[in-house]
């Protein structure tokens, strides 16, 4: 929580419980705070240190056209009744004094002056609310805009009153009420000090209500209710005082300073949930969150805390300054988030890469560490279709994107390093769509997840590189939507299939299939695209390509040969049932190895690993397209048996017929 000065105008002893801050607490720079809404809705208007001194700034309500508009200093910025101005009071000297700008800049006009601090103009123009009197006993009074027919209508004594709010039809005053119980509570009184009465009660674990603002019906007021570590908005119905919490968190987040929209369906307000005080908007219900100031502007979504008890890792995390913004950083391997639960929803951050660093991305879907959904980042590659991917990672932590390759999973974007990427992924059913900095067009839409069935999120990356820095990490969740009905499989599919467990490779010779009645077997299924997903049911390996240290070359006899240490083997079996006997086509494909057995005999033997078949991108993938063998089907029964090896990178393969 932010401290202004207002907040410290309590007695003595709340005094010492919400202003004794660290000096350094008190000097964050802050982006955006204290928004006010213009009458037609179309401008949020804010205080900015970032020049150094708090001045008043201006800004769309959809992120554009920002400009300052005061250069002297300003106090909290509000409308005037038109919409054409600025009204604030300046430092010092100026701090009784309204003074009014043009929002498009240029000279002050003092409008009102009054002997005190704080002073608010009244909707009509002609009465001023301010402040007097010590932090420790301030008084709300009401004055002439010239400073005549001063009277106080709330605090003094051994309480405070101060923030005051006039209401849309300038007959009542909301204000923050304080005393020796320690908690602030929002009072409401008319302008003349008659009928004084509290309008929250709010449980005191949810902390204290303060910085009242009127709805433009003046039926509800929404305030501010914060402890020392986190910070929500509420609306409160001034004749009930009945109280909603609006876009309630568990986080060390502090949501303050509430702005209606002239509309009472929208409540502009600051809050750090992006790391950094900017201004944001939501309903009056507390959803459709989106950050309207900063570098991130047009976000949404809570703020996941980068601190080490909001984190589960397989590898150790840092956490800490990077750039100049607060950071998690990974070295290899999955970091989630606990407590976060996303199916539909958004999940968004920012990474930077350090020079020589690849691999890197988000985490979602996931059920563990080992079973999630990808989307990862090689800016080694930046520029050409490797240098994004979607891919799921089962019974490991690495992906499988050998298998998950090319229209529908890749994508060329340019990737820096030790630069910061703003990343946002929206996932809706079986859908995602990855969007890149400021862009509103994706450049990458994955019609068709692979489906995992968890809802946790996270960053990853893989085993090669030099890990990744993410910052500014965030997420909303929305309802589940049912993904579309799968598309019909191609014609001939082989879809009945039972798998073994898997093998070290370097134990068996390609072509001399095993006693397959002393292995276990499992019956499977086809993915919708018409391939068995190995990496579903059995781990993953990750064997090294062997390759010649003096040329870089893969060392092709021992790869030929399935001498590779670490690589693993499936036996996959399906029968075919034939009519007559006669040779009948079969189309497959497989990622890294296999070996076709029909009734026995070995047919087909082929790698397809890592630089095996393209040296020149040091990379293959799945055919999708496949090899073809020519079946000698006896009539009856056939046992088909395939050998599936796998390296590392995705573990799969299919088969289909043809008539």
């Amino acid at each position: 929580m932010k401290v202004h000065a207002p907040l410290c105008a309590v007695v003595s002893s709340i005094a010492v419980s919400l202003c004794a801050l660290p000096a350094a607490a008190q000097q964050v720079v802050t982006h955006g705070e204290l928004p006010s809404v213009s009458p037609d809705g179309s401008l949020i208007a804010f205080l900015s240190d970032r020049t150094g001194t708090s001045n008043a700034f201006v800004i769309g309500v959809d992120g554009s056209g920002e400009r300052q508009v005061s250069q002297a200093g300003a106090g909290t910025p509000r409308f005037s009744p038109d919409g054409k101005s600025l009204l604030f009071a300046g430092p010092g000297a100026d701090s009784g004094r309204i003074s009014a700008v043009s929002v498009n800049g240029g000279e002050r006009r003092v409008l009102a002056s009054v002997p005190g601090r704080s002073p608010v103009l009244s909707p009509d123009g002609r009465r001023v609310a301010f402040l007097m009197g010590s932090w420790t006993a301030t008084v709300t009074a009401v004055a002439n805009t010239d400073g005549s027919g001063v009277h106080a209508i709330a605090g003094g004594g051994k309480t405070t009153a101060w923030n005051a709010a006039w209401s849309p039809d300038g007959h009542r005053i909301a204000y923050t009420y304080g005393d020796s119980s320690r908690v602030l509570q929002v009072h409401v009184v008319n302008a003349d000090g008659s009928g004084d009465r509290v309008v929250t009660r709010i449980d005191r674990s949810e902390g204290s209500a303060q910085m009242p603002a009127w709805s433009p019906d003046g039926r509800r007021l929404a305030v501010q209710v914060s402890t020392m570590h986190m910070g929500h908005i509420w609306v409160v119905d001034v004749a009930t005082r009945e109280a909603h919490k609006l876009a309630a968190h568990t986080d060390s987040i502090s949501d303050e300073v509430p702005a209606w929209f002239p509309d009472g369906k929208h409540i502009a307000f600051q809050s750090n949930r992006s790391g950094q005080e900017e201004i944001w908007m939501m309903t009056d219900a507390g959803t459709d969150l989106r950050q309207v100031t900063g570098p991130t502007r047009g976000s949404v979504g809570t703020v996941i805390p980068l601190t080490p008890e909001r984190w589960t890792a397989t590898d150790s995390l840092r956490f800490g300054d990077y750039q100049g913004r607060p950071s998690l950083y990974i070295n290899r391997g999955v970091a989630l988030a606990n407590g976060v639960a996303v199916r539909d929803g958004t999940l968004e951050y920012d990474m930077v890469v350090p020079r020589g660093g690849n691999f890197m991305g988000a985490d979602f879907h996931a059920e563990s560490p080992e079973n999630s959904e990808v989307v990862f980042f090689r800016p080694g590659q930046s520029g050409t279709m490797e240098s994004v991917q979607y891919a799921p990672a089962l019974n490991g932590v690495a992906a499988a994107w050998q298998v998950y390759h090319g229209e529908n999973a890749n994508a060329a974007v340019d990737l820096a390093f030790d630069r910061w990427l703003h990343v946002r992924l929206d996932i809706t059913a079986a859908t995602a769509a990855l969007y890149l900095n400021d862009d509103t067009t994706p450049v990458l839409i994955v019609p068709r997840l692979a489906g995992v069935g968890g809802t946790s999120v996270g960053v990853w990356t893989g085993f090669f590189g030099r890990g990744a820095w993410f910052s500014n990490i965030r997420y909303t969740a929305r309802p589940a939507t049912p993904p579309a009905p799968a598309p019909a499989l191609p014609r001939g599919t082989i879809t009945d299939w039972e798998l073994s467990q898997a093998v070290d490779g370097g134990v068996l010779t390609p072509g001399t299939l095993p006693d397959l009645g002393a292995l276990q077997w499992d019956r499977v299924h086809v993915e919708e695209q018409g391939f068995v997903l190995v990496n579903r049911y059995r781990r993953t390996p990750n064997a090294t390509i062997p390759i010649d240290r003096t040329t870089g070359e893969p060392l092709v006899d021992s790869i030929m040969g399935n001498h590779v240490t670490g690589s693993k083997v499936v036996f996959a079996r399906a029968t075919i049932t034939a009519d007559r006997a006669g040779l009948r086509r079969m189309l497959f494909g497989f990622s890294d190895g296999a070996v076709v057995y029909l009734n026995g005999q070995p047919l087909f033997f082929g790698m397809n690993a890592s630089r095996l078949r393209s040296p020149d991108l040091g990379q293959s993938a799945l055919d999708r397209v496949g090899s073809a063998l020519y079946l000698p089907l006896r009539q009856g029964r056939n046992d088909l048996v395939f050998a599936v090896t796998e390296f590392t990178g995705g573990w799969a393969y299919w088969a289909r017929l043809e008539p």
